[in-house]
């Protein structure tokens, strides 16, 4: 399988639906924020399709437990997924005061800081009305409604733990980090799986599948948080673009922070460097990617690199143990091969260390 085409062909099916369904929402309700609401959207979606991690794997779930029907019946289910992750998007903006989300203004910079909140709100309510798009029987859709509300619910005590993780923490609390703030992907896994009409077993194992992804995706977006702009101007993913070093700027003890500070060899007047940039919002682009140095030459950035790789490796004995299509999985292997590329990234910042 070609997984860029793959992946564009997903991308297509569920931003079409996505546009579509928040334009006919448009014309029945005059007096919804349609701009504000669909500034974000429209960074990430386009009726030709912009591929996306999320929706990729939602497919390949689908195909890995029901290889021979048609997946577009889930498509509400993706779509749904989707614009909630944006609504978190955008809140998240604000959280981070990032001004730069997609390669272009955040909605909060782009309109208003309230206009933003009340977008996020709407943009996650519109998930709900998406997922009432689904044909199936009202027992079922309760059962997908509810995952929604107890991922949203969840996945927002995960930001607020997030906002607190401030001080001297361990690589286990980190990883428990990660998962917490994820949820959308276990519930959006177990959703796909009550459409497929799995058993309660089967459901579980779908889930923590998802589970183990979204903290996965986590980390990965944690580590490039660290990569330096002029390295990630070497991907064409927008994504990724405009969100370096706001975790050091919050102050969240990430992995790396913990390695160099607790495990690693640095000297201690190195280590009060980190400390006394962690949490200022004032830092200079200089010293924060004089701590990127200090990473790569301690190898707190490698043992990261190691740690994700790990994880990843764990992630597919879990795959291999508990499902049997043989292809899906082999499928299942270039996607995450693709969207890991961290290691790709180590070399680049590796060749750029001053």
């Amino acid at each position: 399988m070609n997984i860029h085409k793959y992946m564009k062909e997903t991308a297509k099916e569920v931003d079409k639906f996505t546009l579509e369904f928040l334009d006919k929402l448009k014309k029945q309700n005059k007096n919804m924020p349609y701009e504000v609401i669909a500034h974000l959207p429209n960074l990430r979606m386009s009726l030709h399709g912009v591929p996306k991690i999320r929706s990729t794997f939602g497919r390949l779930v689908f195909e890995l437990i029901n290889p021979n029907d048609d997946w577009k019946q889930i498509l509400p289910i993706l779509s749904a997924i989707e614009i909630y992750a944006i609504s978190t998007y955008v809140l998240d903006d604000i959280f981070d005061n990032q001004s730069v989300r997609q390669n272009d203004l955040a909605t909060w910079k782009k309109y208003s800081l309230n206009d933003a909140i009340i977008a996020g709100i709407l943009q996650r309510d519109i998930g709900i009305k998406i997922l009432l798009q689904l044909n199936i029987p009202k027992d079922k859709l309760l059962e997908i409604i509810k995952l929604f509300e107890e991922a949203d619910y969840s996945l927002y005590i995960g930001q607020y733990l997030n906002e607190k993780m401030t001080s001297k923490i361990k690589e286990e609390d980190y990883a428990k980090r990660c998962t917490a703030l994820t949820h959308e992907n276990p519930a959006m896994a177990r959703m796909i799986g009550i459409i497929c009409n799995l058993d309660d077993k089967k459901l579980d194992i779908v889930e923590e599948f998802g589970r183990k992804f979204g903290t996965l995706a986590m980390m990965r977006n944690d580590f490039m948080n660290l990569v330096p702009e002029e390295t990630k101007t070497k991907t064409t993913t927008s994504a990724l673009k405009g969100k370096t070093f706001e975790d050091i700027r919050k102050g969240l003890w990430t992995y790396p922070i913990i390695h160099f500070l607790i495990k690693s060899s640095a000297k201690q007047k190195e280590k009060e460097f980190l400390l006394e940039l962690l949490g200022n919002w004032e830092a200079t682009e200089d010293e924060l990617l004089k701590v990127t140095n200090l990473f790569i030459k301690y190898d707190s950035i490698k043992s990261f690199a190691e740690f994700i790789l790990k994880y990843k490796e764990e992630t597919f004995k879990y795959v291999k143990s508990n499902f049997e299509n043989k292809e899906v999985i082999k499928n299942l292997h270039s996607f995450f091969q693709l969207f890991e590329n961290i290691k790709s990234y180590f070399k680049l910042m590796k060749e750029n260390i001053n």
